[in-house]
């Protein structure tokens, strides 16, 4: 091993064997209900839980392969909603399904934008709705970020949830590692 390309390949080697897999420190920071990226709300009727989801998060998930930055052009947000007592049936109708998108926001350094989309996901809770909703991904200079949901849906009140954006930066740097 006296050749110096063989040591430098080696030490390439070793460094590349030892890169952590960045999937258990998103998966912890996603899990952490206090990290700045889960917000929860809860009313008489309804027990709702919002997650800022990171860059590559369909990749994490293993829904599809990784991409080439495709998926970096919107900032997602999953929102979680179930219906409270136990037992409450979910109602149905369109206005659960379509015409989403103007029911979210998302206040950013004192700017309001619209939703780019919200989608209903499959999920087969018959007591909860899940959607997921994007919005445009725009540079911050704040550190905090405000969901508003003007749930005409559930409560007939608009619900906050508000994310620690320091935190969202570093999970999406994460997150590009996968």
């Amino acid at each position: 091993m006296n050749n110096p390309l063989k040591l430098l390949g080696l030490a390439f080697l070793l460094w590349a064997g030892c890169k952590p897999d960045p999937r258990k420190a998103i998966a912890q920071m996603m899990g952490d209900r206090n990290g700045g990226l889960v917000a929860s709300r809860q009313t008489e009727v309804a027990r709702m839980q919002c997650a800022y989801l990171p860059v590559r998060w369909q990749a994490f998930e293993k829904q599809v392969p990784k991409t080439d930055g495709a998926d970096e052009t919107e900032m997602d947000f999953r929102l979680q909603v179930v219906l409270l007592p136990a037992g409450t049936p979910l109602p149905h109708g369109p206005a659960f399904s379509y015409g989403l998108d103007t029911l979210f926001a998302l206040v950013l350094d004192g700017d309001t934008l619209p939703a780019i989309y919200a989608e209903r996901m499959p999920q087969g809770n018959i007591r909860g709705i899940e959607y997921l909703v994007g919005f445009e991904r725009r540079n911050w200079n704040g550190v905090q970020a405000s969901l508003i949901f003007k749930d005409h849906l559930f409560t007939g009140q608009p619900q906050i949830f508000s994310f620690d954006l320091l935190q969202a930066a570093k999970i999406d740097s994460l997150s590009k590692r996968l």
